[in-house]
């Protein structure tokens, strides 16, 4: 007789549309596979509606936010409802043992209505917190000081049962700010589907017919991902070519889109450097991990050149275990993700492009011998820490302790003694 299975609801913040760059979905969508395939889990996934892109949620809650919201330099849309009668349709189709919501407080409303009718008393309710802030500004703490303060923050927070992050840094954010002990966030990193981005399959060989060396950027295109700075190190690393009208073999490849796309085009023109970047958009994961493998293939390497607000950097991971080299700048959410710097070299300063190209010239010139070493070594790493086989586990191990402790009425004490003020 087949063991009853886990019925969870995932509610994502954002529209988990097909051509999505959202890291929150991805995550979703990669881990759920997992889960009904290998852990017993029947899933129904809820997002926003979206009428640009083929939805892959099984459930729709709201709409988009008409314009981007501005948070952390970058600008994201969350979905907005408050339609208790859907959200209670929602909650009567899954009839879930958990609902297990990505980044709460990112669409807030729709949190609080699908709180307002979950049975607390049988159906457990779970945060995952994604998004991290490094430099609080004036609106982040009036909005997270006092907008959440006045009672989304106590509403939200008393009515979650665990706590989980998918890396110390957002857990440290979010526990300061619900004035709670970071030592009981449980990590849950972004999970990586190692078999599709993998050393070996096909590769883009159109890209590197005549002997190119592709630099590859994945991400979206706003403010934190410091894509000037690599567009500046890039010219760097060329410009001795270009004024001495010799041919170079570099090619700048960015994917993704954003707020930023048409000022990183201009800058690219400015330089006079058109014919050596291309900008992709956004693509899909089979052909970034083809990317991903012609990188390696060219001995190139992936640039995350992030200046701030990374929590877990899914391209890092992606690209080690797809064998190619990377070159990181040391931020607090790159460091979870790039692992040890004696074994895969010194990271790159944030926001210094002499700096950037230097990291990216020693990746270039690494001899073939410690080239092969960085990327045996950088396979194993992401398969042991972020596979998405290793991250099931943690999901699973987490989800059984937060309904056990929901179940068993023992909610678990996460908040501080004394209350902090945040700012």
């Amino acid at each position: 007789m087949e063991k009853d299975r886990r019925r969870m609801l995932g509610v994502s913040p954002y529209p988990l549309g097909e051509k999505s760059v959202s890291g929150v979905a991805a995550n979703l969508l990669t881990i759920t596979e997992e889960l009904k395939m290998s852990k017993g889990y029947d899933v129904t996934l809820v997002g926003p509606s979206i009428s640009d892109d083929r939805n892959l949620a099984d459930e729709t809650l709201g709409i988009p936010f008409p314009i981007g919201i501005k948070m952390s330099r970058t600008s994201y849309r969350p979905g907005v409802s408050l339609n208790f009668l859907r959200a209670r349709e929602i909650i009567k189709i899954a009839n879930p043992d958990l609902v297990w919501f990505h980044d709460p407080y990112a669409a807030f409303l729709n949190t609080m209505v699908l709180l307002s009718v979950i049975d607390g008393k049988r159906t457990a309710r779970d945060p995952l917190f994604h998004s991290y802030i490094s430099e609080f500004t004036l609106a982040n703490k009036i909005y997270i000081d006092w907008g959440i303060g006045l009672g989304i923050r106590n509403f939200t927070r008393n009515r979650l049962d665990g706590r989980a992050a998918v890396a110390p840094p957002p857990a440290k954010m979010w526990s300061m700010i619900n004035n709670e002990d970071e030592s009981l966030y449980d990590i849950i990193p972004n999970p990586i589907d190692t078999k599709l981005f993998s050393p070996d399959g096909e590769i883009f060989k159109d890209w590197i017919n005549n002997g190119e060396i592709i630099i590859l950027f994945v991400g979206r295109h706003d403010k934190r991902k410091g894509l000037p700075f690599l567009i500046d190190a890039f010219f760097e690393r060329v410009r001795d070519d270009l004024m001495r009208k010799r041919k170079t073999d570099l090619r700048l490849k960015l994917t993704g889109y954003g707020d930023d796309t048409e000022l990183i085009k201009r800058k690219v023109e400015d330089l006079k450097i058109g014919h050596l970047v291309e900008f992709l958009g956004v693509i899909s994961n089979e052909d970034l991990a083809k990317a991903y493998r012609t990188v390696a293939a060219s001995n190139g390497t992936v640039v995350a050149s992030s200046t701030d607000g990374e929590a877990h950097n899914r391209s890092i991971s992606e690209a080690r275990a797809s064998g190619a080299k990377v070159v990181a700048t040391n931020i607090d959410g790159h460091r979870f993700s790039y692992g040890d710097e004696k074994v895969f070299g010194e990271m790159a300063k944030p926001r210094d492009f002499r700096d950037l190209a230097q990291k990216i010239s020693d990746q270039l010139n690494l001899s073939q011998e410690t080239t092969n070493f960085r990327r045996e070594k950088g396979v194993l790493f992401v398969e042991k820490n972020f596979s998405v086989s290793e991250v099931a586990e943690k999901v699973v191990k987490h989800h059984e302790k937060v309904i056990k402790a929901r179940l068993s009425g023992e909610k678990i004490i996460y908040r501080r003694k004394l209350k902090k003020r945040l700012f």
